[in-house]
């Protein structure tokens, strides 16, 4: 981020730094955000399993008639619902801020066809640059990052979430003893806009795609910061 603003203000200057900077800013403050709420998510599930699931199980504690801990369990469930659904929507931001900040970035407002504000996101950005082997890199690595791993899923969850009902996670206790964990958090199958989405694990659905995309971020600002190298006097 530093070497882009280095470079960003001797290319264009402070006017144009200003519409920068907040964005590249914004994309590690959304990751910083998602990575907060997934540790909160994994705190209580720990603190709950070691304080309430210890010595009982999942169903005595939500049926076994005492009022006092299945309130408990209501509010735990539904803390983990609001930080899950606050990471997702934080981890799903950074694709859109990201190509506000390739879009100021690279210029394209002061190009002579700019996009219109309220309609800059990172696909729009990606059509503006797909044609242009000058951006061929930054391209690709930004495809990849919008619409490579999870994060199809991932969006379906967020809009699902955002527009119609929440996709609530449950905690899920296995009676085999052959998990490698009893206690785990699962999010529920679902449909958005004609695909299925699978039930999954929210760690082995979450922990990837945060990796691959924190990963893909950097190795994008290193490629732009190259564009930037490039067209620099």
């Amino acid at each position: 981020v530093e070497e882009t603003r280095k470079l960003f203000l001797a290319l264009h200057g402070r006017s144009q730094l200003d519409l920068v900077l907040p964005c590249l800013l914004s994309v590690v403050d959304r990751q910083e955000y998602a990575r907060f709420h997934y540790h909160e998510t994994l705190d209580l599930l720990e603190r709950f399993v070691s304080t309430r699931l210890k010595d009982t199980s999942l169903l005595e504690v939500v049926f076994g008639g005492d009022d006092k801990t299945a309130d408990e369990f209501q509010i735990f469930i539904t803390k983990i619902g609001a930080h899950f659904t606050a990471c997702i929507q934080n981890l799903h931001a950074v694709a859109d801020i990201l190509g506000h900040a390739l879009y100021y970035a690279l210029a394209i407002n002061l190009s002579p066809n700019p996009l219109a504000p309220r309609v800059i996101s990172a696909s729009s950005v990606l059509r503006k640059i797909q044609d242009n082997s000058e951006l061929a890199q930054v391209h690709v690595l930004f495809q990849r990052l919008y619409a490579g791993g999870n994060f199809a899923h991932l969006a379906a969850l967020v809009n699902h979430s955002k527009h119609r009902s929440v996709v609530q996670p449950s905690l899920n206790e296995d009676q085999t003893g052959l998990a490698p964990q009893r206690h785990t958090l699962k999010l529920p199958r679902f449909v958005y806009e004609g695909a299925a989405y699978a039930e999954v694990s929210i760690k082995d659905f979450l922990e990837p795609e945060y990796d691959r995309c924190s990963v893909l971020v950097i190795d994008i600002g290193n490629s732009l910061n190259a564009v930037l190298r490039a067209r620099t006097p």
